[in-house]
């Protein structure tokens, strides 16, 4: 749930069951009707890394935990742990229009946006302001989103 309209991330736990636990105790640790703190969506390289962070430090990080990766590259809506075959909790989503070779298959993988009006709201994302900084291009204001 964001400030723009929900991205709906269907979780893969045949992909990462770990991954999914953890995102699960996320939610539950932030107890019904509060916000995730620091669930924000901050880095915005266009056309195709949106890059967020979802993490509670009094949750047991998922750095420790790895899923198996998937055979094929990346693809558009793919959702994935940042930094190769490691947890988060920073993550990215594809938005390239075409498979992502380049990245090869290390990512652990949890979720890939599948519905047209989630992709939409990922594709405006990239139409906002942005600010470079050491080879990355960061929005200028990062947008909070919780989970559901």
């Amino acid at each position: 749930v964001t400030s723009h309209g929900n991205i709906r991330i269907p979780l893969r736990p045949d992909l990462s069951q770990g991954s999914v636990d953890y995102i699960h105790k996320l939610v539950e640790s932030y107890g019904e009707g509060e916000r995730c703190m620091h669930c924000n969506l901050y880095r915005s390289e266009k056309p195709g890394i949106l890059q967020g962070i979802m993490e509670n430090k009094n949750v047991v990080p998922v750095n420790t935990v790895h899923g198996s990766c998937p055979p094929d590259v990346m693809t558009r809506g793919s959702v994935a742990w940042a930094a190769g075959d490691a947890g988060g909790p920073d993550f990215f989503i594809d938005g390239y229009p075409e498979p992502a070779k380049w990245w090869g298959t290390q990512h652990t993988n949890f979720g890939t946006i599948e519905e047209e009006d989630s992709l939409k709201i990922l594709d405006f994302i990239f139409t906002l302001p942005t600010t470079a900084e050491d080879g990355m291009d960061f929005l200028k204001e990062s947008i909070h989103f919780d989970l559901r």
